[in-house]
């Protein structure tokens, strides 16, 4: 991943994972993200419906 990212072996990187699914709980969606830590930030907001 280093190497893709053009950071040095060892650096720190952010991991991101979604699940995308139907109404019906149906997977549909895998998106799966890594970014060298130096330059983001992630805020993450989720809600939950009942």
């Amino acid at each position: 991943m280093a190497k893709l990212l053009k950071i040095e072996e060892g650096a720190p990187i952010l991991y991101y994972e979604r699940v995308g699914c139907t109404a019906l709980g149906e997977h549909v969606e895998l998106v799966q993200c890594w970014y060298e830590a130096t330059h983001y930030k992630f805020r993450i907001h989720l809600t939950t419906k009942i």
